[in-house]
């Protein structure tokens, strides 16, 4: 567990309990949960109050390290060490486009992700007036390739990755139904890294439109990194 520090003295104990995945109007939501206690002043050392205001946030995987962007909290959390210790909860939030959201994907390559947070804040020793120091800490998170793919499928973030058939949800046709079932397949072994496997599902998925829509009029339609041409009357035609 990492600790949160005014003056280099602790205030708080501190980690991220898990990093949740949301979706927002076109784009995606990574919420930073951090826990931990505040801790109790011993000695001499005096009370001091602690202020985060945000954190640079950055991801690993695959040897490779990029730069997320800035996770802040809805309102800056103010900690102020006391006689008894407390828990805290703190959220720090960071959007993502869904073409850094795919970017990430393709880094990641089926691995697991490891975060970390390059927290800032200010803080002093209580009844000080304005003599505050910042503070600099960094915070770690390891996520699993099985729980981030969980967090892919809660949020829908594999959607990004399928790109539109028209599919009829009512009383679908046996070739609508195939696709459906090779292209959740595809998604699958997507998200688990095994692309040969996705590549032959989307071949199995691709096989089945020119049954499904043979008179559709031309019309593009991208499948998991794959472009396709559908043509008036004739068999479908893979393109590069």
């Amino acid at each position: 567990m990492s600790t949160l520090s005014v003056n280099r003295t602790a205030v708080a104990k501190a980690n991220i309990q898990n990093v949740n995945l949301g979706q927002t109007c076109g784009a995606f939501e990574v919420c930073f949960v951090i826990t931990g206690t505040v801790i109790v002043p011993t000695g001499e050392i005096h009370p001091r109050w602690y202020m985060m205001h945000g954190a640079r946030a950055s991801a690993s995987t695959n040897g490779r390290t990029v730069i997320l962007g800035l996770a802040v909290p809805d309102a800056p959390p103010l900690l102020l060490q006391d006689r008894n210790p407390y828990e805290l909860h703190i959220e720090l939030k960071l959007v993502l486009q869904a073409n850094q959201f795919a970017a990430l994907e393709d880094i990641r390559n089926g691995g697991d992700i490891d975060f970390q947070l390059s927290v800032s804040g200010a803080g002093a020793v209580v009844k000080q007036g304005r003599d505050r120091e910042t503070s600099h800490d960094v915070l770690y998170y390891k996520a699993p390739q099985s729980e981030w793919i969980k967090q892919l499928y809660a949020a829908k973030a594999l959607n990004v990755l399928l790109l539109e058939v028209a599919m009829p949800f009512v009383e679908p046709s046996p070739s609508s139904a195939a696709i459906d079932k090779y292209l959740r397949r595809a998604v699958k072994h997507y998200a688990e890294g095994n692309f040969g496997d996705c590549v032959a599902e989307c071949r199995k998925a691709s096989e089945q439109l020119p049954i499904q829509s043979r008179s559709a009029v031309k019309k593009n339609c991208r499948v998991i990194g794959m472009t396709w041409t559908r043509t008036t009357g004739r068999r479908l035609l893979p393109t590069c």
